[in-house]
This record gives C-alpha cells, structure tokens and sequence, in this order.
C-alpha cells in the first residue's frame, strides 16, 4: 500500500473468490437489533427477511428462465432429475 492510501480489508467469506463480486444481501432489519425482543419487532424482522427474499427470487427468475430456454429437450430432462419432488 502507498502512503496516504487506506488499508482495504478482504469482504469474502470462506471458501468464496477474493475476485467475485461482494453482494450486498437485501435484507436490512429496520426492526432495531439483531435479535429483536417484542413479539413485534420480530415479526417486522421476519417480515423483511421475506420480503428480502422475494426480491432475490425475483432477480433470480429471468436469468434461469433463459438459461433454461437455451438448454435443448436432452439437457432440459437432465436438469429435470435434480428438480425437487
């Protein structure tokens, strides 16, 4: 590091590429703390961790959907078989 310059700390996790891009999960728990102790604030906890969860489900579909589609009727029933029952 050069002078002036601040030390950057690693934001990977373990067993993840120091070169993949970090992804800021959607979550944020406006409830107040990490474990939130009324029984309201840990349904507003709850509430956001699904409402989180829609979001990334959401940005997941329209790539699988084309990944899907660009896959032909052989690989389409091989992926079949890992689908859940």
């Amino acid at each position: 590091m050069s002078p002036g310059c601040p030390e950057e700390k690693a934001t990977f996790r373990v067993g993840e590429s120091p070169y993949a891009p970090v992804r800021q999960p959607a979550r944020s728990l406006s409830a107040g703390p990490e474990n939130p102790v009324t029984p309201h604030g840990r349904l507003d906890a709850k509430q956001n961790e699904l409402q989180a969860v829609r979001e990334d489900i959401k940005a997941i579909r329209p790539p699988a959907a084309a990944f899907e589609n660009a896959l032909n009727e052989v690989q389409k029933k091989r992926l079949a078989t890992f689908a859940p029952k």
